[in-house]
């Protein structure tokens, strides 16, 4: 898609967050539609800086969300 396009999207929400995106997007002088755009902007920007920067020393592992394992929690190198 090219940027500057937009997309429509049907989106069914619980209508206490929708409750809750109203008013904040009221206090910052944003429609709901335009908030909730923002937040999704701001979430792939933050994923998108994460997987290309990801923190010093983090595994491959890590920066993918998996979960942090101790290594005396796993079985390797360990015989039964």
């Amino acid at each position: 898609m090219m940027k500057g396009t937009r997309k429509s999207y049907l989106l069914r929400i619980n209508a206490d967050l929708w409750e809750e995106l109203n008013e904040w997007a009221a206090s910052e002088f944003r429609s709901v539609n335009g908030q909730i755009e923002m937040l999704l902007q701001r979430a792939v920007d933050e994923h998108r800086h994460r997987h290309r920067y990801g923190a010093a020393g983090n595994s491959a592992a890590q920066q993918s969300g998996a979960p942090d394992v101790p290594a005396e929690t796993t079985n390797a190198g360990q015989e039964d």
